[in-house]
């Protein structure tokens, strides 16, 4: 999970504006806690910090590929103001950056 960073605004359920199947998510690296109570994002070979997280959900016992999976959701801004979805693949310790469909707004 994303560390320290307690900014916590609310709840928000994305499964009903879109489904999985709508996008790819892509693997990025997080580092959830520098030491310093910051969160990284590395997405594109570039590393943003983490600067608020806005939404944070989960869903549990997701079916993908005849698999079981638990995945922490939650919805950031970086420091330089881009709004981002990320999850987390609990079982597996993974990380995936969500594209919006089109007409989402994230």
């Amino acid at each position: 999970m994303i560390g320290t960073i307690a900014a916590v605004q609310g709840v928000l359920d994305f499964s009903r504006a879109y489904s999985a199947r709508d996008s790819q998510p892509l693997p990025v690296e997080v580092l959830a806690d520098d030491g310093r109570g910051q969160a990284w994002l590395k997405s594109g070979g570039e590393w943003s910090r983490l600067v608020r997280i806005e939404n944070l959900w989960k869903l549990d016992a997701m079916e993908t590929g005849g698999q079981s999976t638990i995945r922490m959701h939650f919805r950031a801004v970086t420091d330089a103001g881009q709004t981002v979805r990320l999850f987390q693949d609990l079982c597996r310790g993974d990380w995936f950056q969500e594209a919006a469909p089109a007409g989402v707004v994230v």
